[in-house]
């Protein structure tokens, strides 16, 4: 009858060896869309950027209701590669635009931003490679999302597996580490250890916030 659509089935490649495949459908009442849809990956490149870049295996159902959308599932990371920005570059900022003295006849334009929400859940044994130009680390992980897009909540933990780092020149090697989630991610605990080692000399340093 035209009020609703379905997608039986999709598929994708990432272009290597990773692979996507869902379903879903869309209806259109008139109260507002409401729909649904089913996300599966293997080995799936779900990001490919300078700056990051991960793979991984997974599902993600898709939920359109009066609320917004909500993305839930959980994915294990095959791996991931990830270097920080060294600096704190502000974005590009969006705009609210008001139109006013309209032409005769014409409507003023206005959007309708459709909230994100996520419950997610991350895994990784290991293979989450954290790296700049002073340091190198391995990580492991478990954290799960909630909440807005822009303003997740997260909860679990990263932990340290192996790494160096150079301080004055001096290569530590990074022994222990932790970062814990509870709550928004600037809030995160941070706990590491690093050692220096050279003939005759240890020292050890803990740093934390």
């Amino acid at each position: 009858d035209g009020s609703s659509l379905e997608l039986t089935r999709l598929s994708a490649s990432d272009g290597d060896d990773g692979q996507l495949s869902g379903s879903g459908q869309i209806r259109l009442p008139a109260e507002g869309a409401r729909g649904e849809a089913r996300l599966d990956f293997q080995n799936f490149r779900a990001a490919r950027r300078g700056d990051l870049s991960i793979t991984a295996t997974g599902d993600a159902d898709i939920q359109l209701d009066e609320r917004g959308i909500l993305i839930a599932g959980q994915s294990r990371i095959d791996h991931a590669r990830i270097r920080p920005s060294l600096n704190d570059s502000a974005s590009i900022p969006e705009i609210d635009v008001q139109e006013v003295n309209l032409p005769k006849g014409r409507q003023s334009y206005s959007r309708t931003i459709i909230p994100v929400r996520v419950d997610y859940q991350l895994e990784a044994e290991r293979n989450v490679y954290v790296t700049s130009s002073t340091f190198s680390s391995e990580w492991g992980l478990d954290i799960g999302a909630t909440g807005a897009v822009g303003k997740p909540e997260l909860s679990g933990q990263a932990t340290l597996l192996d790494g160096t780092a150079f301080v004055f020149n001096r290569r530590f090697s990074l022994e222990g580490g932790q970062v814990v989630f509870s709550g928004s991610p600037g809030d995160a605990r941070v706990d590491l250890t690093a050692r220096h080692e050279r003939s005759g000399f240890s020292a050890t340093a803990s740093a934390s916030s």
